[in-house]
This record gives C-alpha cells, structure tokens and sequence, in this order.
C-alpha cells in the first residue's frame, strides 16, 4: 500500500479547522448547557427535582447507593460535570465509600446519556427505538 506523504500542517489549515469546530460546538451544544441549566433551576423552584430524586431512589438503593445519589444522576442527565461534581460532594462528605464511588462513576460515565449526548444520539439515529 502507498502511504501519503506526511507534512508538517499549515498553520492557518490547523487555525480554520479550530474555528470551525468551535464554531458548531457553540452553535449545537451551549443552546443545550443553558436549557439543562434552566431545566435545573426550575426544577429546584418548583420541587419537581425533589420528586423525581425521591422517585429514583429506590433505583439507587438496588444499586447499593445512598438516596442522595439520585440528584447527582439527575444533574447528571442534564450536564455531565454537574452529575461528576455530585459524585464528588457526596464522596467528600462521606455518604460514599470507595466501592460505591466507582459503581456510581462507572454507571454515570457509561450508562447515563447526558441530554446533549441523547440530543445527538436523536439527531444521528432518530427517535426509534
């Protein structure tokens, strides 16, 4: 097989590329970090966060996970750090211990879509099922 020549890029091709990208991430995802973020506020006004916190508890409690962490997987949902940062308080505050720290990390990472990554999930793919 032939194998191209390989060059060092121009500047500018590297510089354009960037932008572009840039571009479309704020065109296509910042729309989206706002909703979650006023999705969450309301939510708090309203108490609907809290019931929908109460409601996955026992999701949590199968898990072998405290009550506290369905609010992380909720933040989660709407914004990945958000769900992280969750993680962490309650780890710090010791509501966690080591091993439910890695099975609430590992189900947030790999199994929770954040609305961002289920919006393009829905664009890609449609909504069938």
């Amino acid at each position: 097989m032939e194998v191209p020549p390989l060059r060092i890029p121009k500047i500018t091709n590297v510089l354009e590329k960037t932008f572009t990208r840039m571009q479309w991430y704020f065109i296509e995802i910042v729309p989206m970090f706002v909703l979650a973020s006023v999705l969450i506020w309301f939510g708090k006004m309203t108490g609907l966060l809290d019931f929908i916190v109460h409601a996955l508890a026992p999701v949590m409690n199968s898990m072998g996970l405290p009550d506290k962490t369905a609010e992380a997987f909720l933040f989660g949902f709407f914004r990945r750090d958000y769900g992280a940062a969750g993680l962490y308080d309650l780890q710090k505050s010791g509501a966690l211990n080591g091993i439910q720290m890695v099975v609430a990390s590992a189900t947030l990472t790999l199994f929770v879509p954040c609305i961002a990554q289920f919006s393009i999930m829905v664009k890609e793919r449609g909504v069938e099922i």
